[in-house]
């Protein structure tokens, strides 16, 4: 995924893409998995004891925009090409494809409370090495299958939860100290079979976010689900009673 990305710079990737401008290297779910990591690891560290100060959010919101490629229409490769301004509507037909990274940008947005929990991951075989096949092996290198990050806001709780494993599904185990949870609670993802699957003229939804699917709560007050490989979800837990 980090070579993915660095491609982007040296364009020797991507060459079969000529329709597509700026971040091409930001089409795959593998960058929207990756961006949803960075995206958990600064909300993590964003709180009283965390070390992540505005000013970073700034800069990273700023160059939000380089990250949100589209595959665009002739025409408007041309007038970009040419630095000129765009005069049709953002909803003219075949104006663009939106990325899985905008899908993972509008889950993390809508569903993200207000005040920072702390969260407690435990997974015994937790580290991975880079996909293979993919664009960047090493062997020297290995990152976190799983992460995590939880919010609340009044009642409700979200749990983000971001599998980078390629082609490996996680059991996962959800229980809130403290809280006596409502009977059953909602999970919303955006996630891929292929790491590499993207988002195009042709197939526009190839990658877009799945049907919200209620789980339900164990006597024992768990929430009990497989999160797929490829796959960034967030689990919403309300308060019994609330």
């Amino acid at each position: 995924m980090v070579g993915e990305w660095s491609g982007d710079w040296t364009g020797d990737i991507f060459r079969d893409h000529p329709r597509s401008y700026r971040g091409s290297m930001m089409r795959t779910m593998a960058s929207a998995v990756y961006m949803a990591d960075i995206l958990l690891f600064l909300m993590d560290r964003s709180g009283p004891d965390g070390h992540v100060a505005a000013a970073c959010w700034h800069n990273f919101a700023n160059g939000a925009q380089e990250m949100f490629s589209i595959q665009a229409t002739e025409e408007y490769a041309r007038v970009l090409g040419a630095g000129r301004t765009w005069k049709g509507a953002i909803t003219d037909e075949g104006y663009g494809v939106r990325m899985p990274l905008y899908w993972v940008f509008s889950l993390l947005s809508r569903t993200c409370g207000d005040d920072l929990l702390e969260t407690r991951l435990e997974a015994p075989d937790n580290r991975i090495k880079a996909p293979s096949p993919g664009l960047y092996t090493d062997p020297e290198y290995a990152f976190d299958r799983v992460t995590c990050c939880a919010t609340r806001r009044g009642a409700e709780l979200s749990l983000a939860v971001v599998n980078k494993d390629a082609h490996q599904a996680v059991d996962l185990r959800v229980a809130v100290r403290g809280w006596a949870l409502d009977s059953a609670a909602t999970a919303e993802s955006v996630g891929a079979e292929s790491y590499l699957a993207e988002n195009s003229m042709a197939d526009p939804k190839r990658v877009s976010p799945r049907e919200p699917e209620r789980v339900a709560v164990t006597a024992g007050g768990e929430v009990r689900l497989v999160l797929p490989p490829n796959t960034v979800m967030v689990l919403r837990c309300r308060r019994a009673g609330d």
